[in-house]
C-alpha cells in the first residue's frame, strides 16, 4: 500500500483527471465517509476534501477533515486562506497525503469572503497569484484552483483571472458557472466556461448543475471542458 501511494504522488494532472470526473468540495459533505463511498463505486474519479482553512491547519494540524485512506487516491486536498506563508505551510503539511492541492477561490459564504478568502480573491488577482506561487513553493504536487465567473455580474473576470492563475503556476482549473452574488440560484452558465477553456492551456473542469450522466455529457459538450466536478 505504501508503494502504491509513492507511485501516486508524482502523477501528472493528466493522469489524475483521466476519469473526467471529480468530486467537488462541499463543507460538511465531502468527508471521509462520503469519499470512501464514492471510491467504492469509482476507482479513478478524483476525490476532493472539504475546504480546509490554512489558519486552522497552522494551529491544529491533524483533524477529521484530513483523514484519508490509501484507497482514496487520487485525492485533491482543498485549502483556503489569504496569507501566503500559511498557505505554503498548509501545502507542506498536506503534501504527504495529497495527490494534488487545490486553492479555494470560489466559496461564496459571507463569513469566508469577509475574511478575504474564497471568492473574495477574485477581486484581488495579484494576491490570488501570490497564493498560487506560495503553495507551489510548499509542494511538489500539482496545484489547482477553483473559482467562479466573478464576484458579481459587473465583475465577470473569469477569463483574465484564469489566465493569471495559469501564469502564476496553477496546473488545473475547476470553475463554477455562477457568480458569487448568485450563490446557487439560477442556472450555471456552461457557455461562459467554454470562454475560459478556449483561453487557457491547462485542463478545465466544469462545475454547476451536473446532476446526471445526461447533464454531465451536455455540460462537457457546451463548455468544451475536460471533465466535470460533481457537487450538490
Amino acid at each position: 500500500m505504501l508503494q502504491q501511494h509513492l507511485q501516486q504522488k508524482n502523477k501528472s494532472v493528466k493522469e489524475l483527471i483521466k476519469s473526467k470526473v471529480s468530486l467537488a468540495p462541499m463543507a460538511g459533505i465531502t468527508d471521509y465517509v462520503l469519499r470512501s463511498m464514492v471510491r467504492r463505486y469509482s476507482k479513478d474519479a478524483l476525490l476532493t476534501t472539504e475546504m480546509i482553512s490554512s489558519e486552522f491547519l497552522a494551529q491544529v494540524k491533524e483533524s477529521d477533515i484530513t483523514k484519508t485512506d490509501e484507497n482514496h487516491h487520487p485525492i485533491n486536498f482543498q485549502i483556503s486562506g489569504h496569507k501566503p506563508h500559511l498557505m505554503k505551510a498548509a501545502a507542506e503539511y498536506l503534501t504527504q497525503k495529497a495527490d494534488m492541492i487545490d486553492i479555494n477561490m470560489g466559496c461564496p459564504v459571507n463569513k469566508v469572503v469577509k475574511g478575504q478568502d474564497g471568492c473574495a480573491l477574485m477581486r484581488n488577482p495579484s494576491l490570488a497569484a501570490e497564493l498560487v506561487q506560495a503553495v507551489k513553493e510548499g509542494t511538489d504536487k500539482p496545484v489547482s484552483v477553483k473559482f467562479r465567473l466573478g464576484y458579481t455580474f459587473d465583475e465577470l473576470n473569469y477569463v483574465e483571472f484564469g489566465q493569471q492563475m495559469q501564469e502564476a503556476g496553477a496546473e488545473f482549473i475547476t470553475i463554477h458557472g455562477r457568480t458569487r452574488s448568485q450563490f446557487y440560484a439560477d442556472k450555471a452558465d456552461w457557455g461562459k466556461i467554454r470562454d475560459l477553456k478556449r483561453n487557457v492551456d491547462i485542463p478545465v473542469f466544469a462545475n454547476g448543475d451536473i446532476v446526471s450522466i445526461e447533464t454531465a455529457e451536455q455540460c462537457i459538450n457546451e463548455s468544451e471542458a475536460d471533465g466535470v466536478a460533481i457537487g450538490r
